[in-house]
C-alpha cells in the first residue's frame, strides 16, 4: 500500500477491521488513539513508538517480536499467538494481559492493578514473588512451573487453571488435598478479613461518645452525672 494511504488509515481513531489486516507498518500520525487492533496481520512486524493516550492494545497473531516502550495509559494488551520473548515494564494502569502461546520466558512485575493474567502454553518457569493484590483470573496452564515455589494468591483470585503444570510424584488424591487445604487457607483468611471490618465498625459504633452513658458507666455513677445536668 503506498505511504499516503498507511498514514491516512493510522490517523483515525480505529483503522477499519477489513483495512488493519494488511497494514505493512503503523505511522506515528495518531497522538490520540486510544485503541490499536491489528490482530491476524500477517504483514506487521514491528511497532512504532506508541501513543501516550493508547488504552487498548491487540496485536494478536502477528509476527511481531519486540514492544516499544508501553505507555501508563495502557488498561488491556493482548500479544498472544505472537513471537515475543520479553516483556517491557507493565503500565501502572494495566487491568488484563493476555500472553498465551507465545515465546516469553519470564513476567516482569506485575502492576497492582491488574485483574487478568493468561500466560498459558509459554516458556516462562517461574512467576513473579509477589501478585496483585486484586488479581482475579490467573492462567497458567501447560507451563514448566514447580507447584511447591508458587506464590500466595491474594484472597481476590477467584480462577487459578494450573493444568498441564507438572505435579512430580504427586498423586490425584494428593493433588486434591493440596487444592481442598488451599481452598480452605483462602477461606479462612476471607473469613478473619471480614470479621476484622466488622469489629472495626462495631468497635467504631460501641465507642462513639453518643453511647458513652449508657454503655460504659454503672447506675449510681449516671445518677451522679444527671445531678449535675
Amino acid at each position: 500500500f503506498p505511504v499516503t494511504i498507511l498514514t491516512q488509515a493510522f490517523a483515525l481513531l480505529i483503522p477499519p477491521a477489513d483495512f488493519s489486516i494488511h497494514l505493512h507498518r503503523l505511522t506515528e500520525r495518531s497522538p490520540n488513539l486510544t485503541r490499536l487492533d491489528a490482530k491476524f496481520n500477517k504483514y506487521l512486524s514491528t511497532l512504532p513508538p506508541l501513543p501516550a493516550s493508547l488504552e487498548t492494545m491487540n496485536i494478536h497473531m502477528t509476527p511481531i517480536s519486540a514492544l516499544p516502550e508501553l505507555p501508563d495509559s495502557l488498561e488491556s494488551m493482548d500479544i498472544s499467538y505472537t513471537y515475543i520473548h520479553t516483556l517491557p515494564t507493565l503500565p501502572s494502569k494495566l487491568r488484563s494481559l493476555i500472553a498465551h502461546n507465545c515465546y516469553l520466558k519470564a513476567l516482569p512485575a506485575l502492576p497492582n492493578s491488574l485483574l487478568k493474567c493468561n500466560i498459558h502454553s509459554t516458556f516462562i518457569k517461574k512467576l513473579p514473588l509477589t501478585l496483585p493484590p486484586y488479581l482475579q483470573m490467573l492462567n497458567c496452564m501447560n507451563l514448566q512451573l514447580d507447584i511447591d515455589t508458587l506464590p500466595e494468591l491474594p484472597l481476590s483470585c477467584t480462577d487459578l487453571i494450573l493444568k498441564g503444570v507438572p505435579t512430580k510424584t504427586l498423586s490425584v488424591k494428593q493433588i486434591n488435598v493440596l487444592i481442598t487445604e488451599e481452598q480452605n487457607k483462602r477461606a479462612k483468611q476471607r473469613h478473619i478479613y471480614r470479621c476484622k471490618r466488622i469489629k472495626e465498625k462495631l468497635i467504631e459504633k460501641t465507642w462513639h461518645p453518643s453511647r458513652l452513658l449508657n454503655w460504659c458507666i454503672d447506675v449510681d455513677e449516671q445518677k451522679e452525672w444527671d445531678s449535675f445536668a
